[in-house]
């Protein structure tokens, strides 16, 4: 590996990304975005003249998405006045958490919100199934050619869930 100090995207990275944030500002925002959106975007402000790197500024994840129209990839978020502005793939650094399609994050927030929602599902359903000490076994077969009437038929069935509910 070799560190090249001279080149002015390292001292974008390792001293002054902009001009309102220093180094450790701007990650730890570009971070926080990512571990609570899924996704950090940030905008590589270029000087117009020879294309170089000048500034790297976050944008807001909520509001940027990649998006392809035309056989075009572009970045497109919203602008100061609200409006929606596109930005050219190059001049933009994306880095989206796990992702099903390499575009678009998963948050880990979401991710561990979903999973503990489950496990909390799983267990209360575990508890009432069996809280009552009750097991499913139970077969209800009809003879051929009977029917129940609607009655019969909801009475069945909240006789059978009364027995593995307890409800």
């Amino acid at each position: 590996k070799k560190l090249l100090r001279d080149e002015p995207v390292h001292w974008l990275v390792h001293a002054e990304p902009n001009e309102i944030m220093t180094s450790a500002v701007f990650r730890q925002v570009v971070q926080l975005h990512v571990l609570t959106h899924g996704n950090g975007y940030v905008f590589i402000e270029r000087n117009a003249a020879s294309g170089q790197p000048v500034g790297l500024l976050p944008l807001l994840p909520e509001a940027t998405f990649a998006k392809r129209e035309n056989g075009r990839f572009f970045y497109e978020t919203s602008g100061d006045d609200g409006r929606p502005l596109q930005l050219a793939a190059r001049d933009v650094l994306a880095l989206p958490w796990l992702s099903w399609n390499g575009l678009r994050g998963e948050s880990p927030a979401r991710l561990g919100k979903r999973t503990i929602g489950l496990g909390i599902a799983a267990e209360e359903s575990g508890s009432s199934f069996f809280g009552q000490g009750m097991l499913q076994n139970l077969v209800i077969e009809q003879a051929p050619g009977t029917s129940l009437k609607s009655e019969a038929l909801e009475n069945l069935k909240q006789a059978v869930k009364a027995k593995f509910t307890g409800r």
